[in-house]
């Protein structure tokens, strides 16, 4: 509920904007099905719905929306799954 707290607060300051963009963080997940993933895949499809909303909600504003929805990205907690993940799922060389 951040993001829809914080962009709640800010939008009369984007309306009021000549170059008015909002760039929210998703994750690919949105967009593909993980194995025990579910809570994880439902927030960041809730991310990606509620940017694409507002995108056509407040066009007529000038208010960009984005949602960048990156992969995997190079983390403790990603290196910690991929090491403890069977031998079919690591990647050759890790």
């Amino acid at each position: 509920m951040g993001m829809v707290r914080v962009t709640r607060v800010v939008q009369a300051h984007l309306t009021a904007s000549q170059t008015a963009c909002v760039v929210n963080m998703g994750s690919a997940v949105a967009l593909t099905g993980l194995p025990n993933r579910v809570l994880y895949a439902k927030t960041k499809a809730a991310i990606l719905s509620f940017t694409r909303t507002l995108a056509a909600d407040w066009l007529d504003d000038g208010i960009r929306m984005n949602c960048v929805t990156p992969a995997v990205v190079n983390t403790p907690w990603q290196a910690k799954a991929i090491t403890n993940a069977p031998d079919g799922a690591r990647r050759p060389g890790r």
